[in-house]
């Protein structure tokens, strides 16, 4: 039997600060990297074993899975929240970070220097063999991390069954996403290539084509194509599978079974599970998305943020007009 499907919660802090950051249309959503205008967290769904909510404050990235969420503060620091049985909120490292990631009970985080640093539960050297060297992009899987390097080569750690530890080869890659038990990565040229977990198809059907942002869900990927519009394979269960019309994507995220993706306009479509209610989106617009378990989150965007999705709406209209 079913369970009945909990009430959606909803927190916003109306205290909104702008902050003059670059901002870029192409990101690994799981490590939600990419620079938006600062504003409040707000979260929809349950948080399953964790029992607080969303920091008060602005943030210009967050990152969650499992039962806990990450986010970035507009002067680079990391704050978490949620679940915390291994110290993946209460231990968050010193310092300045530019991107955020959330895994199973764990977290991970890119400072301003290129390094990683990684806390929480330790299964298999998921935080203590976090790779040295510097990096542009990262994800926290499961009980794994990928990261793409500063000369575009792939890195990967922690429990390495199923082969997801065992990186492609090339030094041509800019963005990684990381599942449960798989990984997907966009190469420079816009191609992708996954690897890692294969029962439901998530390496064996990664489609053709040119993309620009990937995602990954426990046990599917998603991506945007260039023309702006979604895919999605592997585990399709729940409906996940049924992807949204339009061409006017900017970014998505993937939860265990349910998804977000972001419209050039600022709105949020949702698509999947609904069992506590992770994809009623609540109305609204907004600058960045992550999907945890059976929760999502978004930034609601200051002002200014209005600029970047005019111009992420005036670029979509010249994709269909070329």
């Amino acid at each position: 039997m079913a369970a009945k499907p909990a009430r959606a919660r909803m927190n916003i802090n109306p205290t909104v600060a702008t902050i003059a950051i670059a901002t870029t249309l192409a990101i690994s959503a799981a490590a939600s990297a990419r620079p938006v205008t600062a504003g409040p967290i707000v979260d929809w769904g349950t948080l399953n074993l964790g029992t607080s909510t969303p920091p008060s404050g602005n943030y210009v990235a967050i990152a969650a899975l499992e039962a806990h969420g990450v986010a970035l503060t507009p002067s680079g620091q990391v704050v978490g929240w949620g679940n915390d049985s291994f110290g993946q909120v209460s231990n968050v490292p010193t310092g300045t970070f530019s991107a955020v990631g959330a895994g199973y009970f764990w977290s991970l985080a890119l400072r301003t220097n290129g390094t990683l640093s990684a806390w929480g539960y330790n299964v298999s050297g998921v935080v203590s063999n976090a790779p040295s060297g510097t990096f542009t992009s990262l994800s926290a899987g499961r009980l794994h991390g990928v990261a793409v390097s500063t000369l575009g080569n792939l890195v990967a750690w922690g429990e390495p069954i199923f082969g997801k530890t065992s990186v492609p080869s090339g030094n041509n890659f800019v963005s990684v996403a990381a599942g449960y038990e798989h990984n997907v990565a966009l190469r420079a040229d816009g191609t992708l290539t996954s690897w890692g977990f294969n029962a439901q198809g998530q390496v064996t059907n990664t489609p053709s084509g040119t993309f620009r942002a990937v995602a990954a869900g426990a046990f599917h990927s998603l991506a945007i194509r260039t023309d702006g519009s979604i895919a999605v394979w592997g585990d399709l269960s729940f409906g996940i599978g049924n992807v949204p019309a339009g061409n006017d994507f900017i970014a998505v995220a993937g939860g265990h079974y349910h998804n977000l993706a972001l419209r050039a306009n600022g709105t949020v479509v949702a698509w999947g599970l609904n069992d506590f209610g992770q994809t009623q989106v609540p109305a609204g617009t907004y600058a960045a998305i992550a999907a945890g378990n059976r929760f999502s989150l978004a930034i609601v965007p200051s002002p200014a943020a209005g600029s970047m999705f005019a111009l992420a709406s005036l670029l979509a209209a010249r994709r269909r007009r070329n």
